[in-house]
């Protein structure tokens, strides 16, 4: 008995150990890579806030600008409890984002989860240490990576970045550029962007979009809601065109107030209505009967008429 005990207390000991060990090497930062190139990161958190709130308005303008984290080549990302820091001041970096290279003009891929969307709008996978710049991927050693081109990238937060410019219509009078690799957040009717601006992500709406909106990218042109079914983000059955949207609230305006001529008003009324309900139901059976049998008395007349046809049929061929 006393062995026993002693051995359950061995293995308790070893199992505390072992989690002690993993706790203080979560704790710790680890090297996880090693930059090759200068370029800029996102280490403010409040962007995706910022880009996922409901009112653009109540972004303050203070607030639409907000510094990058500038790193030359040979910088160093650690790694600790998950996330993904920078620097020797271990500056955090946002979660989903890719860093950006060449004031902008590439991005690299540092971790798993972010998808490749080709101008087919088939969503590859990429992997860290990928490249994208203008729609071509590459790898660490500069060779090239994936034949496809690619016109976005999904990040794993729901938001995009465009690996070539893209282009908003909103109407023939207005038209906007989302410069390259810009953060997008798609919506029914307004399209929400940072774009890396002289070390500064600034944010930026376009609103007022609609089914007679477009999108152009890579010299091909979709309309706006043709182009967020692609993506995945919304199906045509449930965006109304504009007209539509407009009618049905004038419509709905319209009956406000307006009752119903034949809804009961009281307990008695509700016993009535319910009677002849059921009278009408019961005369609708009725005239179906009869109907059944106009009919069949119909289909048993129909061979005599069939008959006198083929007799016509064979005096003319006799004529």
């Amino acid at each position: 008995m006393k062995r026993k005990t002693v051995l359950i207390g061995i293995i308790a000991s070893v199992m505390l150990c072992i989690i002690s060990i993993v706790i203080i090497t979560k704790q710790e930062f680890s090297t996880y890579i090693i930059l090759d190139n200068e370029g800029d990161a996102a280490t403010d958190e409040h962007m995706i806030d910022h880009l996922l709130c409901k009112d653009f308005a109540a972004v303050s303008k203070e607030d639409r600008k907000v510094d990058s984290y500038h790193f030359s080549s040979s910088e160093t990302l650690y790694k600790k409890g998950g996330r993904v820091y920078i620097g020797e001041e271990k500056k955090k970096l946002v979660m989903a984002l890719p860093l950006f290279m060449n004031g902008g003009k590439a991005v690299y891929c540092y971790d798993d989860g972010i998808l490749a969307i080709t101008n087919q709008f088939e969503f590859v996978e990429t992997y860290q240490g990928l490249y994208i710049s203008n729609g071509i991927s590459f790898n660490q050693d500069m060779e090239r990576a994936y034949r496809e081109t690619f016109l976005l990238l999904q990040l794993n937060n729901g938001t995009f970045c465009n690996s070539m410019e893209l282009e908003v219509s909103v109407s023939a009078l207005l038209e906007c550029v989302l410069p390259q690799n810009s953060i997008i957040r798609f919506n029914e009717d307004e399209i929400r962007y940072y774009s890396l601006e002289d070390g500064r992500f600034e944010l930026h709406s376009i609103s007022n979009l609609g089914s007679s909106s477009k999108i152009q990218i890579n010299d091909e042109s979709y309309g706006y809601y043709d182009f967020l079914e692609k993506l995945g983000l919304y199906s045509m059955n449930d965006v109304k065109e504009d007209d539509e949207i407009e009618e049905s609230e004038s419509y709905q305006e319209s009956k406000k107030g307006e009752k119903n001529p034949n809804e009961p008003t009281s307990i008695e009324d509700v016993a009535t209505s319910d009677e002849s309900s059921q009278q009408s139901a019961t005369e609708t059976t009725d005239e179906k009967k009869e109907k059944v049998v106009t009919l069949e008395k119909d289909s048993k007349e129909t061979p005599s008429t069939n008959k006198d046809s083929k007799d016509n049929e064979k005096e003319n061929q006799d004529i």
